[in-house]
């Protein structure tokens, strides 16, 4: 859920984007077992004036053993018990998203842009990369400028995850808070602080520190990196990302 922000790009220009990136994690989420996950997320987006809609079409790989699950491209412990490590890949779970900005000020600009999200069951549960079932997650997500070259966000979202058969999950309740620098523009540097609720009973909830970079190449190209380290037996311990964003 991390969204920090981007280098600014000229209001209505070029109201399409598609982006990719490559993310890679890797923990062993207290188990006797490494989890390396490999999630690349393909995201077709139409900005308006209002806000925005996007669908996500992910790819995923995943070496894991029976306690570890993706949900979302995300790596969570269930607590599946013992088995054998397994090394699966295929499509993720597709996602349908929409924000709408209801609050922006131009002086010292402030958004709050609430938002929703649906994940439709596309990935192969019984290879532990997805649930089988849809989840529906409600947010809103904030962003100010306390001064032209800081800003500084924070985001929350609570998520409906859906119920297999075989294990009760818990509902998911996420937030991020951030700052990024814009100084340096076209480059924006950010830093931010994530936490998950734990999705079953008895496992440690899910929190991470991550360092972002933006940059704009030009009008039509972004380039985006980022690494992540977790603070919790809940994540990963390790995530670095690569990706771009095309404007069209």
């Amino acid at each position: 859920e991390k969204s920090p922000p981007a280098a600014d790009q000229p209001e209505g220009e070029y109201p399409w984007q598609v982006s990719s990136s490559i993310n890679y994690t890797t923990g062993d989420f207290g188990t006797d077992t490494t989890t390396n996950t490999v999630y690349i997320p393909v995201t077709l987006q139409k900005n308006y004036d209002w806000g925005y809609l996007s669908g996500t079409l992910p790819y995923i790989y995943q070496v894991s053993g029976p306690q570890v699950s993706a949900f979302g491209g995300l790596p969570r412990r269930i607590d599946g018990g013992p088995g054998e490590k397994r090394r699966t890949g295929g499509l993720g779970d597709i996602l349908f998203e929409g924000s709408y900005d209801v609050w922006y000020e131009d002086i010292d600009p402030w958004t709050m842009s609430p938002m929703a999200r649906v994940k439709f069951p596309t990935a192969d549960d019984d290879e532990g990369l997805g649930t089988g079932e849809f989840d529906e997650t409600v947010g809103v997500r904030n962003s100010k400028f306390v001064d032209p070259d800081w800003e500084i966000f924070g985001d929350a979202f609570y998520t409906f995850i859906g119920e297999p058969a075989s294990i009760d999950l818990h509902n998911e309740f996420a937030y991020v808070l951030g700052l990024a620098y814009h100084a340096l523009e076209p480059t924006v540097l950010s830093a931010a602080y994530s936490q998950r609720t734990a999705l079953v009973d008895d496992e440690p909830d899910p929190k991470d520190i991550s360092l972002g970079v933006n940059h704009t190449v030009n009008a039509r190209l972004d380039l985006l990196g980022a690494v992540s380290i977790g603070l919790s037996q809940g994540s990963p311990d390790f995530g670095i990302s690569a990706g771009v964003a095309t404007h069209f």
